[in-house]
C-alpha cells in the first residue's frame, strides 16, 4: 500500500494511527489524520500480483563474468512459477 510517500504493507490500524511495514523492514507510524489527507494506492485491492521493474546495467568494455552473471538472473526472472507475465527486457548495444 502506498499513502502519500511511504510504501509498505499495513501492519496494524489503530484509532489514531496506523502502521507500515516497508520492504527494508521499517515500522511507520502515520496518523490517521495523514491517511485521510492523502492518496491511497492498494496494490492488492482485486489480488496479490504486484509489478516490479529491475533494472541492470553491464559497462563497456564487457566483463565476461558480468555478463554470465546477467544471463543467470535473467534466466532465473524468466523462469519464476509464480510471475503473470513475461518480463520485457531490452538489450542496448
Amino acid at each position: 500500500m502506498e499513502i502519500g510517500d511511504k510504501k509498505g504493507r499495513v501492519k496494524e490500524i489503530g484509532v489514531r494511527s496506523s502502521t507500515l511495514l516497508t520492504a527494508e523492514g521499517a515500522e511507520v507510524i502515520i496518523p490517521n489524520g495523514d491517511v485521510l489527507s492523502h492518496n491511497i494506492v492498494n496494490w492488492t485491492l482485486s489480488n496479490n500480483h504486484i509489478r516490479i521493474e529491475l533494472s541492470f546495467v553491464v559497462n563497456k568494455p564487457y566483463d565476461k563474468e558480468a555478463l554470465e552473471n546477467w544471463q543467470r538472473i535473467l534466466f532465473w526472472i524468466i523462469n519464476i512459477p509464480s510471475r503473470a507475465a513475461r518480463p520485457s527486457y531490452c538489450l542496448a548495444q
